[in-house]
């Protein structure tokens, strides 16, 4: 007589196919997640990157015109969207120092006595605005400055600093 053993003989096809479908759904969802999850932190540094940048230009350009006696209202260019704004500034035995902000190339660059410090802003960032805005009273003067900036390389990620600075050395 002939005996069969119940031995296990291995799986089915619809079996593997069930178990490739099911791994597979899992790893589209966790995909999906990592995709996701790196996308934000792109986004994430890009505003990082973007805020940083336009503190840094708002607190150099603050520092300069406080410490500024004079707004040369005639090699500065105000109310426009590339303006340019030239300072002096008294230094050692009253002599003056010209100091000048403008846009280039969608950077803001500092120039003193007219030779080129370089640019304020990383190249991560491209200013599409600089404005200057003057007011004077009788006994000081103040700069509005506005400066619109976006990411280079996510153009959705944008932002407006905004700032009204007086001379503190002009009265």
């Amino acid at each position: 007589m002939y005996y069969f053993s119940q031995q296990p003989r291995g799986y089915t096809l619809v079996e593997l196919l069930v178990y490739i479908a099911v791994f597979t759904g899992m790893s589209i969802i966790v995909i999906n997640s990592v995709i996701v999850s790196m996308e934000s932190f792109a986004t994430a540094r890009a505003h990082r990157e973007v805020a940083s940048a336009g503190n840094d230009v708002m607190e150099n350009m603050t520092r300069n015109i406080r410490r500024s006696t004079n707004v040369d209202t005639s090699a500065s260019s105000f109310d426009t969207p590339t303006g340019v704004l030239s300072l002096d500034k008294l230094t050692g035995e009253e002599t003056l120092e010209s100091t000048t902000f403008s846009i280039d190339d969608g950077a803001v660059v500092v120039a003193v006595e007219g030779v080129s410090q370089g640019q304020l802003t990383s190249d991560m960032v491209e200013i599409t605005s600089l404005e200057f805005s003057y007011t004077e009273t009788a006994v000081s003067q103040g700069i509005s400055v506005v400066i619109d900036m976006q990411h280079n390389q996510r153009n959705n990620i944008n932002a407006t600093f905004t700032s009204t600075i007086g001379l503190r050395e002009s009265y």
